[in-house]
This record gives structure tokens, sequence and C-alpha cells, in this order.
């Protein structure tokens, strides 16, 4: 591109809310993959910059109205919307449906778009960034790593786990950045199970594993529907979970599979490199920029009232 918009990501953090720091690992890569396009990107946490066009993480926690009104704002949808996906408030469905959105699943977008082509896809892939020596697979000290919320289905998932003999273990408290990636690579490997009904493959959380040479097992519904990059690269369940896991995890034949998988997420097939999708994206996010100019109130910001402190 001749014009490369300068980029902001922002997260949104509501106060004391620490599970916000989870929104890094998505704004990390989308940072990786519009530099990989020329671009210049600054981040912040719930600041926006009237210089640059804003990619908004988070927004469904709370996002001001009034931010749009001097700030080019695209929000980065995560959640999974629609019948069986996370209860996400009105004001959050009808803050997608009158802004521009990204979305890294086209199973989302009916919850909010009247047209699915007016929002584009990026899919999340190979993080180089994240690549670092790690211990062989076999001297790790934990055998399988489950992190991020529980409820009943996934807590019996993890049972049907440990039931075939394997000690999954969790995180007793909220754990992010560095320190819960030092025990991903620890991990033999990480073992994935969806929270909600709609069955979506959370890619935004198994690139991250895959980036930093962990494998990923993960549970297969008939309604699973992964993205193209991490067919070939996550290792899927049968329904025969326990089974699968008493005979064939920790064997010379699961770690050969899991080496497997890995270098097809590192070194895979360039159709599976998201890179055009985020030329695509910093193209919109180009003209996006220039129609907010026309109809942005013009002249220097004058707030209304400023609050000094309490």
């Amino acid at each position: 591109m001749n014009n490369v918009p300068a980029i902001h990501l922002a997260i949104i953090q509501p106060a004391g809310y620490v599970h916000s720091l989870g929104f890094l690992d998505q704004a990390r890569y989308f940072r990786h993959m519009l530099r990989r396009q020329g671009a210049k990107v600054t981040m912040a946490k719930n600041r926006l910059r009237e210089d640059a066009v804003n990619f908004v993480f988070g927004a469904h926690l709370g996002f001001p109205a009034d931010w749009q009104e001097r700030h080019a704002c695209i929000f980065v949808n995560l959640e999974q919307l629609g019948q069986g996906g996370a209860a996400v408030s009105p004001d959050y469905l009808a803050l997608l449906r009158r802004s521009a959105v990204v979305d890294y699943d086209a199973a989302n977008v009916p919850a909010y778009a009247q047209d699915p082509a007016d929002v584009p896809i990026v899919s999340f892939g190979y993080a180089s960034y994240l690549d670092k020596p790690a211990l062989p697979l076999e001297e790790r000290p934990i055998d399988l790593l489950f992190f991020g919320s529980t409820n009943p289905r996934r807590q019996e998932f993890i049972a049907r786990v440990e039931a075939a003999g394997f000690n999954v273990a969790l995180f007793d408290g909220p754990v992010y950045g560095p320190e819960r990636d030092d025990f991903i690579r620890q991990a033999k490997a990480v073992l994935n199970c969806h929270f909600y009904e709609s069955n979506r493959f959370e890619q935004a959380r198994a690139f991250h594993c895959l980036s930093l040479g962990t494998p990923v097992i993960s549970e297969y519904t008939p309604s699973t529907d992964p993205a193209p990059a991490f067919r070939d690269s996550v290792l899927w369940l049968p329904e025969q979970v326990e089974e699968w896991f008493r005979t064939h995890f920790k064997t010379p034949a699961f770690y050969e599979e899991a080496r497997k998988r890995l270098a097809a997420f590192r070194t895979g097939d360039a159709a599976h490199d998201p890179m055009e999708q985020f030329a695509d994206l910093l193209a919109l996010a180009d003209g996006f920029r220039q129609g907010f100019a026309r109809v942005r109130t013009p002249g220097p910001w004058r707030p209304r009232a400023i609050n000094l402190g309490s």
C-alpha cells in the first residue's frame, strides 16, 4: 500500500478486571501481522488515538459511545455470538451493528450484520515472535495443561480425560503473559475443549500455544469447523476420548505425531498464511480512515467537562 494508515490497538480493561490481559495475545498478533504490511502500530489500554485507525479489543466489556465521535474505530470481535454462544449485552450487539467490525469466525457475523460480506474475517496463524527453544516434549514435567474459564461442560470433559489416568493441570487463579507462557512451554500438550454449545474452535487461544511449540489436543464435534491452518496442526480427539488417551497419549507414536503437527503449523502451506487477509484489512482501515475524516467534526477537541480527581 502507498498510503499505509497509522494503526492503534486499544484493549478495553474495566477497573480491576484482570482478564482483559487475555487480549494481549491477539493484539500482539495483529501488531505483528500489520507491521509485516509496513504499518506503524501502537498499543495501549483504554486509550484511543485521533491520528490513527483504532482496532478495539474487548468492547463487549463496555465502550463509551462518544469515543466514536472523534476516533476512527474498528471493533475486533473475539466473542462467540449467536445461538449457543456468549450472552453478550444488547448494547454490544448494537455497537457492532452500527460500526466497522472485523471477526475471526464467519459463524459469528449473522448475529450482528445484515450482509456478511461487510465483515472481514481474519484468522490467526503462526506467530514467529513466540518460537523459542524449549524442552523436548518427552522431558516436559506437565502432562496436560488447561487454562481458561471453566464451566460444567468443560469440567465434565476434563474429568473424562482424568478418568483415563492422566492429570490435567489447571491454574488456581488468573495467569497471563510470560508467566503463563512458561507453563505452556513445560507442558507435553495443552488440552482444549469448548465452553459454549456453539462449539466454535478456539483458534485465538490455540495459535498461541502452537506458536510456543506446545501441541494442542482438542475435542471435535460435528459443528466444530476450524480454520484451514488448524486442520492439520491440532490433535483432534475422537468420540472415545478416554480410549484415545489410554492407548495413545505419551507413546512414541504420540510424540512423533505431535511434532509433525507443530511443524505443519510452523511451516504449513502458504495458502494458510493470513497475510492476504491482513493486507485486505489494512486496505479497509485506510478507506475507513478517509471516510471518517470526511464526517468527523473539524477543529480541535473541546471537552465539555474535565474531571481533575475526586
